[in-house]
């Protein structure tokens, strides 16, 4: 067994994604720089948090890391704010 950086769970050996937060576990490493955006982002959707554009760049972010669990909850957002944003919904899928 192993830890979860993203979570802290314990994973098996196998699991490529993390069961509880959708993180990769294993592959291409992180990218530091889409991390700070996803940190400045989740500010901007803190601060304004029925605003499309900034949950949509927060998932734009996350999704480059891999972080596809996290994504897909601000994609659904941004659908739900903005249905006819037709990018959301072919980022989600």
């Amino acid at each position: 067994m192993r830890t979860c950086p993203g979570c802290g769970r314990s994973v098996s050996e196998e699991d490529v994604y993390c069961r509880y937060c959708g993180r990769k576990l294993r592959g291409r490493t992180p990218s530091a720089t889409m991390e700070a955006l996803a940190a400045e982002y989740r500010q901007a959707v803190a601060d304004r948090p029925d605003d499309p554009d900034a949950h949509y760049s927060l998932a734009i972010a996350l999704l480059y890391n891999e972080r596809f669990a996290e994504a897909s909850v601000h994609l659904r957002r941004v659908i739900e704010l903005t249905p006819e944003f037709a990018d959301a919904y072919a980022r989600l899928v």
